[in-house]
């Protein structure tokens, strides 16, 4: 299960707002906000791919200025070692035949 704490700077007259909307959205936290628009953001989604997508939704979001992440945990590669050596391969692949 993949986790990233985020650093999302908002506009600082929107910040309550935006707040509110990614507290409700899926595997989205929000700990704490400063009254400058920054907003300390963890998602902890099933999967790499809901985590962009995720991610790709939080910058969508009216208000916010930037998504900046600051630590990510890819817990979910180490579950499927098959499908990463697989699309590892297949980076290697396309680098050979640049």
């Amino acid at each position: 299960m993949p986790i990233a704490g985020l650093a999302v700077l908002v506009k600082p007259d929107q910040t309550d707002s935006v707040r509110e909307t990614l507290s409700q959205m899926e595997c989205v936290e929000v700990y704490g906000a400063d009254d400058k628009g920054n907003l300390i953001v963890v998602l902890d989604c099933s999967s790499t791919e809901q985590m962009r997508e995720v991610e790709k939704q939080l910058r969508q979001v009216d208000g916010v200025v930037n998504v900046a992440g600051a630590y990510y945990n890819f817990e979910d590669i180490l579950d499927a070692p098959d499908e990463f050596e697989s699309k590892r391969g297949q980076s290697a692949l396309l680098e050979a035949n640049s």
